[in-house]
């Protein structure tokens, strides 16, 4: 049973670091798209502001990667929070 609680573990930190780069991307997106429709030059602060804000959501993730404890303390969170809904929901 340890072997799926870990793989669940494991899945929950791809799952969150996943979703960070890819908010992290839209909103670059979505803040190139607003500038283009404001500015009328679509689309090209569209692409300017993916490009400029993807590689800022890399470094956000490697610079959680290189956090002493990473895996550790993400999982710790998710336990607490599921702590907390077993409480709610019971």
């Amino acid at each position: 049973m340890s072997e799926g609680n870990d793989l669940r573990r494991g899945v929950g930190v791809g799952f969150r670091l996943g979703t960070e780069l890819t908010v992290s991307t839209l909103v670059g997106a979505v803040m190139g798209y607003a500038l283009d429709w404001f500015l009328g030059t679509k689309p090209w602060l569209m692409v300017l502001g993916v490009f400029l804000v993807a590689p800022q959501g890399v470094w956000l993730l490697t610079r959680q990667l290189k956090q002493p404890n990473f895996q550790e303390t993400t999982i710790a969170k998710m336990e607490s929070r599921n702590k907390t809904t077993k409480r709610i929901s019971a």
